[in-house]
């Protein structure tokens, strides 16, 4: 299946037993989901690292582009970007 660049985030108040993952990985092999990430699995360092709720303030710091929390001083669509390929 092609990436549509569509992806679907799963949360819940209480970790996700076993059984929960089991049945979510089996699901998404039969639907031929591509998996970024779960508690057992992360495709990319920096996924991981937003995830863990550690203190993100050095890697915000560090990242390209503005991707901290709006407020309303600093709305979502001020920081957003253009990007032109030539």
């Amino acid at each position: 299946m092609a990436d549509k660049g569509i992806a679907t985030i799963l949360v819940s108040k209480k970790p996700f037993t076993v059984h929960d993952m089991e049945t979510l990985e089996q699901i998404g092999r039969d639907m031929d989901f591509k998996f970024l990430m779960s508690p057992r699995y992360s495709c990319d360092e920096t996924l991981s690292l937003i995830a863990s709720g550690g203190d993100l303030r050095n890697f915000l710091d560090r990242f390209p582009s503005d991707i901290s929390i709006p407020t309303d001083d600093r709305p979502f669509f001020s920081s957003q970007t253009v990007s032109m390929i030539y």
